[in-house]
C-alpha cells in the first residue's frame, strides 16, 4: 500500500489498462499490508532493525583496514561496502557460499538482509567476506605487478642492434 501523488498530466498519459495490478487494493491485499504494519509495531522490528544495523555497519568498519575496502555506508539494515575493486567476482563467491548481495556501480557492494538477521548470522557473514576480500586483493596486487613488468620490458630491437642499457649508480 502507497500513496500516488502527481500532477494532473500523469493521469492523462496513462489510459485505462496500461498501469495496474491484479490484487493491488483489493481487500485481501489491504488486509495483508494493514496486518504487516501490525507486526512491525507489535514486534518493535524497525526499532530492532536500526540495533541490529548499526551492530551489522560497526562490523562492517572493521573491515575498512584491508586497503580494498574504501568506504562502508548505509542505515538501519540497508548498507553498502564500497571497494577499491570491482566487486562481481566477490558476489559470485559469497552465492556459492549461500550468502545473497549484489554489487552496484561496479565497486559497491550492496548488503539489505532481512529484519530478522540476527547478530550471530552478521558475525557468519562477515568471517565469510574477510577471506574473500584478502583474495581479490591479492588478486589485484598480482594484475598490478604483472602489468608493471610488462611495461618494464624493451621491446626486442632486430638483429644486429643492440639496446643501450642506461649506466647504473
Amino acid at each position: 500500500m502507497e500513496p500516488s501523488f502527481s500532477t494532473k498530466r500523469l493521469p492523462a498519459a496513462i489510459q485505462p489498462g496500461q498501469h495496474g495490478t491484479t490484487f493491488g487494493g483489493g481487500p485481501l491485499a489491504c488486509r495483508a499490508s494493514l496486518e504487516y504494519f501490525n507486526i512491525l509495531e507489535e514486534e518493535k522490528l524497525l526499532e530492532r532493525a536500526r540495533t541490529t544495523g548499526a551492530y551489522f555497519k560497526q562490523r562492517l568498519e572493521e573491515l575498512k583496514d584491508l586497503p580494498v575496502v574504501k568506504d562502508v555506508r548505509g542505515e538501519g539494515l540497508m548498507l553498502a561496502v564500497e571497494l577499491k575493486i570491482s566487486g562481481k567476482e566477490i558476489v559470485k563467491q559469497l552465492l556459492q557460499q549461500g550468502f545473497i548481495l549484489n554489487c552496484t556501480h561496479e565497486t559497491v557492494l550492496r548488503l539489505l538482509p532481512p529484519f530478522i538477521i540476527t547478530e550471530k548470522q552478521i558475525d557468519k557473514f562477515v568471517r565469510a567476506l574477510r577471506p574473500v576480500l584478502e583474495a581479490q586483493q591479492r588478486m589485484s596486487e598480482a594484475k598490478l605487478l604483472s602489468s608493471s613488468i610488462r611495461l618494464q620490458r624493451q621491446p626486442y630491437p632486430g638483429p644486429g642492434r643492440r639496446v643501450i642499457e642506461p649506466a647504473g649508480p
